[in-house]
């Protein structure tokens, strides 16, 4: 199941995530991760990052960067999250992604 996840070409990075941490649950490392799927190993720490992000973000972001779906409802990117991953709680996570679609 978790191979099938990786390998779809339709999957999220948050999709991704998860399954990459199923994956090191099963003690797979992220190196051999990286060799199996292609990957680099920077960016499985980085995707792994999004899961920590609250449902409240997760939610409102658009995996097609850098498209942008509508003036009014312009989505937070992949890029967005990763740097919102790295406050030291959901409630900045919140607070500054609610500033980051204010200004996009």
């Amino acid at each position: 199941m978790v191979d099938e996840n990786i390998q779809r070409k339709n999957y999220s990075p948050i999709e991704m995530a998860r399954a990459f941490i199923l994956l090191k649950e099963q003690k797979i490392t992220q190196e051999e991760i990286a060799k199996k799927y292609g990957v680099d190993q920077s960016r499985i720490a980085q995707i792994k990052q999004l899961e920590r992000l609250p449902s409240e973000i997760q939610n409102k972001l658009n995996w097609d960067e850098p498209k942008i779906v509508n003036q009014v409802n312009k989505p937070i990117t992949p890029k967005h999250a990763y740097y919102l991953s790295q406050l030291d709680s959901p409630q900045k996570q919140i607070e500054v992604a609610k500033l980051i679609k204010k200004f996009l």
